[in-house]
């Protein structure tokens, strides 16, 4: 993204038409529930972008100071969202956070690349499977 100075009424729209095609996006992917909360997906929004910040941190941390550990390996996590567009789109949002990238599925376990096997990943990712199904008004907490 490039963006030409930092005039506050350029960001608002920017902010807002973002908002707005995302919202838009979201309603016309096929196979995803429409009863999703808006408040609810703008503060997973918040969630996922303060993980990345942090996660971009970490993973900057590692790259230029040596003494930052790295033990990269492959984590299974459970994952509780159905084979389907929902879990498609939860792991393409996944793959965005520095440090970890799903790469596939086996037996209903999302197999997650990170970059430091000692972290909790599993848990992370347990907490974002989390926010990510209440953002869409999706409760499996009964499956």
């Amino acid at each position: 993204m490039v963006m030409n100075g930092t005039d506050t009424a350029g960001l608002l729209l920017g902010a807002i038409t973002s908002a707005g095609v995302a919202w838009l996006s979201v309603q016309l992917v096929p196979g995803l529930p429409h009863q999703i909360k808006p408040v609810l997906l703008f503060m997973y929004a918040g969630h996922f972008l303060w993980n990345s910040v942090i996660a971009g941190v970490d993973v900057a941390m590692r790259a230029f100071y040596p003494e930052v550990r790295v033990n990269p390996g492959y984590v299974r996590c459970p994952c509780r969202i159905p084979e389907g567009t929902t879990r498609d789109v939860f792991l393409a949002i996944s793959s965005l956070v520095p440090g970890s990238l799903p790469a596939g599925v086996d037996e209903g376990q999302v197999v997650l690349h990170c970059l430091d096997l000692t972290l909790p990943v599993a848990a992370q990712m347990a907490g974002n499977e989390s926010s990510f199904l209440k953002a869409l008004g999706k409760d499996l907490s009964d499956d």
